[in-house]
């Protein structure tokens, strides 16, 4: 306002879990271990360390025997602790083997993990556990996919056969898991090499991708250079990223690199000169290519330009190709080409008279070009210092560039201070006040302008002198003498900048109080801006500033009313005095009241009516902050479903989101209140939607109850998913209305959804009985007994409440 960790969380015994897994969360990622742990030889000349080791051998056989047996048990925590003690004995299980094969089949989750775990840690050994790992690749849990496949890498050349006749199989899960497999073997990759270069020309997209990300972990430049000849585009951006991690790149390969950096989509051309800069080619002949792609739509093609761009030796000749786009007509290209700039750093300095230029455009991403301003460095001070004698410039953006700079401009801003020219000294002020702090290497030089006849000067180094950390006595004596200057804008900058400072609070109150006198009403604005940031004694700032409320000009009463807000309940018995603002001739000021009186978070009645009232304001910013303010407070208002309804409607998404919100807050009467919500769970935005949801679900059960069908069929919705399923979650119930949509929901492949369907019909009762034929079936197929214990519940609750 002035005028100036662990892999796998939530596990039991989750300490277990170290076997160096790659990261679930990433498929077909990098080999990270093989989480065999390196034994060590014991020495010679101890023979009691051979006696521990065969008597600790020897006791870690018999527990993976034991731990064997009870993984057959009928009890569920004793097969999981089993599992659990299998996983942790890692290599010493193997006696166990044949149980933990069995254990692949387990219907708990938990115990099948485990011992997939288990069988991982065992390693070659476990070859037993082969064709049951191979079938679980079938699973649709992508979980038990990924350690399946997991667990086959490590057993690593026995399970190479059985894999490769995997590929075979018309599942294309098994396909995919099997490639998988063989990608994460490290020591055995020349032996899946042919395998997975046949997996390439697949005519299925998923396993040839997943072949390309397999052959790409081998490092095989043969094997990648023959993949690079696919003609799908994701498979070639796969292996020229592989490539370009390569030491050595053959002639023919770098040849087939060389075409599809002219030739292939903008991606596939990004990934292939990446590659080619990691070789010996030259590279003079890429800075046409890696520019153009620079410039294209595509976000990934962009990313891959600018590692490429980064990667150059030379970026001569497409920095002069980046300065043409920086001049470009389209805003994108110059957007685009800034980026580029900046990414090079000081390497670009003479792109500076560009980028400079290209400030004077309200057509360019200015922040962007700010950046690539900055990240050049020093070298570009004087450049942009020069350009405030444009006219067409913008002070302002060349000021924010320097101060971006940082302190690699301050001695040039120095200089800039003593020259005989007025606008640069200015230009120079302005900049320093922009940094934050002002550098203190700067105070005396600002401080020779407070003496100058320029009052613009004068107030720019006032407010430039406000941004330092801590100001010397005899510059702090000079600033006081600014508050009797004749100029408006130099008092106001005298006042910001002792306030700033760690001087007396007494003295500063009482500075800011006398200058509610002035006769500008900027600085009295000013003032009782500054004053809100006084909290040492807020009785003493309160009152004077509610007495700002009646001051004869708007921008005060404004200023007042906001600072009023800043104290909240502090200021609750200022409310009266806030809302005569309510009926303000400026708009402006009418919005601020109304926002301020929520902000202070208390209303009488009289006020709140008032309120309510002020929705029918013919101005839109008064009628948002009458709603936010209503909402906020909280207050009920018998007839706000009557005042809110048109709202509902209103052309302003905005306005209809927060009536929705204040709706669901104020009106008492549900029966009013949720007709209207439900109405607006079909509005056209999906934020009024979301809102309309979240109102729902703060009134809950039972009165919101007959919007749950609604919601049900907005649950299935991408965009309103979340918000419904809070809602269904917070109204907790369903009436017999919901009962074809529930049973519709209980045929969903996500199951939670069906798991909460389930639940909601076993509280509908006897009303759900058209229900019981799905509930039974879908219980018989599931495999979790969480899942089918629930189930059983509502089918029980339905058929007592039926009898």
């Amino acid at each position: 306002m002035l005028c100036i960790g662990m892999l796998f969380t939530g596990l039991p015994h989750s300490g277990l879990l170290h076997s160096g897994l790659p990261h679930s969360g990433l498929p077909h990622s990098g080999l990270l271990g093989h989480g065999q742990a390196a034994a060590q030889e014991p020495a010679r000349d101890r023979p009691s360390d051979l006696d521990n080791l065969s008597s600790d051998l020897e006791a870690d056989r018999l527990a993976a025997v034991e731990f064997g047996e009870q993984l057959g048990s009928v009890e569920l925590k004793t097969r999981r602790d089993a599992a659990y003690g299998l996983a942790k004995l890692g290599s010493a299980a193997i006696p166990a083997i044949d149980s933990l094969v069995k254990a692949l089949g387990d219907r708990d989750e938990q115990v099948w993990m485990q011992s997939a775990m288990a069988i991982a840690r065992i390693g070659p050994p476990a070859d037993p556990a082969v064709d049951s790992l191979i079938e679980n690749l079938e699973q649709s849990n992508d979980q038990r996919r990924y350690r399946a496949a997991w667990a086959l890498s490590r057993i690593g050349a026995a399970s190479i056969d059985s894999l490769a006749q995997a590929l075979q199989n018309p599942s294309v899960r098994i396909q995919v898991g099997a490639i998988d497999a063989m990608g994460w073997m490290a020591a055995e990759h020349q032996q899946v090499v042919p395998a997975l270069l046949k997996s390439i020309d697949s005519g299925n997209e998923q396993v040839r991708l997943a072949a390309a990300e397999s052959l790409a972990r081998s490092r095989s430049v043969d094997a990648l250079g023959v993949a690079l000849n696919s003609t799908d585009p994701r498979i070639q951006v796969v292996v020229a990223k592989s490539l370009a991690e390569n030491e050595t790149i053959p002639e023919s390969v770098q040849d087939r690199l060389s075409e599809l950096s002219q030739q292939g989509t903008p991606v596939v051309r990004a990934a292939a000169i990446v590659a080619l800069l990691s070789s010996d080619r030259p590279q003079t002949d890429l800075s046409e290519s890696i520019v153009q792609i620079a410039l294209s739509d595509d976000a990934e093609a962009r990313t891959g330009a600018m590692i490429a761009l980064r990667k150059l030796g030379d970026p001569t000749a497409a920095l002069e190709q980046l300065v043409a786009a920086v001049r470009s007509d389209q805003s994108a290209d110059r957007s685009a080409a800034a980026f580029a700039i900046g990414l090079l750093g000081t390497k670009s300095a003479a792109c500076v008279p560009a980028l400079v230029d290209a400030l004077k455009s309200d057509e360019v991403d200015v922040d962007e070009v700010i950046r690539a301003i900055s990240r050049i460095g020093s070298t570009a001070v004087t450049p942009v210092l020069q350009a405030f004698s444009d006219p067409q410039q913008s002070r302002d953006r060349l000021a924010r560039t320097l101060a971006m700079i940082g302190p690699a401009a301050t001695p040039g801003l120095i200089g800039a201070l003593q020259n005989e020219s007025l606008q640069v000294q200015l230009n120079a002020a302005s900049a320093l006040a922009a940094m934050d702090p002002t550098p203190e290497s700067s105070i005396d030089s600002l401080v020779l302008g407070l003496k100058s006849e320029s009052a613009e000067l004068r107030a720019a180094v006032g407010v430039a002198l406000a941004g330092c950390r801590q100001l010397p006595q005899e510059v702090l004596a000079q600033l006081r003498d600014l508050r009797n200057d004749d100029d408006a804008v130099v008092r106001s900058a005298g006042i910001l900048a002792i306030t700033r400072q760690n001087e007396d609070q007494a003295v500063v109150l009482e500075m800011l109080i006398g200058a509610l006198d002035d006769p500008s009403s900027n600085v009295r604005s000013d003032s009782i801006v500054l004053l809100g940031e006084l909290r040492s004694d807020k009785s003493k700032v309160i009152q004077p500033v509610t007495a700002a409320l009646q001051d004869d000009v708007s921008v005060v009463r404004r200023a007042a009313a906001q600072v009023l807000a800043g104290f909240g309940r502090d200021a609750a018995d200022r409310v009266d005095a806030v809302a005569k603002l309510l009926n303000d001739k400026d708009y402006q000021t009418r919005a601020m009241s109304a926002w301020a009186i929520g902000e202070i978070g208390s209303a009488p009645a009289n006020v709140t009516d008032r309120l309510l009232e002020l929705l029918a304001d013919p101005n839109e910013k008064v009628v948002l902050a009458s709603l936010t303010s209503l909402h906020q407070i909280g207050a009920e208002a018998s007839d706000g479903a009557t005042k809110l309804g048109s709202l509902l409607n209103h052309a302003d998404v905005t306005i209809r989101c927060a009536a929705v919100t204040c709706l669901a807050t104020i009106e008492p009467d549900t029966k009013k209140s949720v007709p209207l919500l439900i109405q607006s769970l079909a509005d056209k935005d999906w934020t009024v939607r979301r809102d309309a949801a979240a109102g729902l679900g703060k009134i809950g059960s039972p009165a919101a109850t007959p919007a749950v069908p609604v919601l049900l069929r907005l649950s299935q919705n991408d965009e309103d998913q979340d918000a419904a399923r809070g809602a269904l979650r917070s109204i907790d119930d369903a009436g017999p209305g919901a009962v074809p949509q529930l049973i519709e929901a209980l045929k969903s492949e996500d199951r939670g959804r069906r798991f909460y369907s389930a639940y909601l019909l076993g509280k509908v009762g006897a009303d759900a009985r058209d229900a019981l034929p799905t509930l039974q079936e879908i219980r018989d197929a599931s495999d979790s007994d969480r899942f089918q214990g629930m189930v059983d519940r509502t089918i029980k609750s339905i058929e007592a409440a039926s009898e």
